[in-house]
């Protein structure tokens, strides 16, 4: 079984494709997993337990691409436990940049002038390069679920 999972900074987001996107793959009820840095391991290994049980499949036949956080070291943590299970990294910049380009074409945003916000930092596109700085309450919120648009 193939799920998407987003490594948030606290928390794991799982989503399976369907004929119409994406769709929320709840974990025990919520649409998302927290877990901490210093656990990581068993609160994976937890998630897998809980995606199996959820879908009535063994752990060993669940895969990822893996939408990869901006922490370097905790995607390599991550892709490490998770071993043969990773099909596709995806970089969080790449997408990010593909974002900031679609929504600075809605002048309202004002994309160009603060940016973005995900995952609890600003990124913001300068000469083609993208800048990660503090949240700022004048950018652009993007969730999750919009973000999984530009994979």
């Amino acid at each position: 079984m193939h799920f998407y999972m987003i490594i948030g900074k606290s928390a794991f987001y799982l989503y399976r494709r369907a004929d119409t996107g994406f769709v929320v793959e709840n974990i025990d009820g919520k649409p998302y997993c927290h877990y901490n840095v210093h656990s990581i391991k068993s609160d994976l290994q937890k998630l897998l337990g809980s995606l199996s049980r959820a879908n009535d499949v063994y752990d060993d036949e669940i895969c990822f691409s893996v939408i990869e956080n901006a922490d370097r070291i905790r995607n390599v943590n991550i892709e490490t436990f998770l071993e043969n299970r990773v099909k596709e990294k995806i970089p969080l910049n790449n997408i990010l940049v593909r974002a900031v380009k679609s929504f600075v074409e809605d002048e309202t945003l004002h994309i160009d002038e603060f940016g973005i916000n995900y995952d609890g930092a600003s990124y913001i596109l300068r000469n083609n390069i993208l800048k990660k700085n503090s949240f700022s309450l004048l950018a652009y919120n993007v969730s999750q679920e919009k973000l999984l648009e530009f994979v």
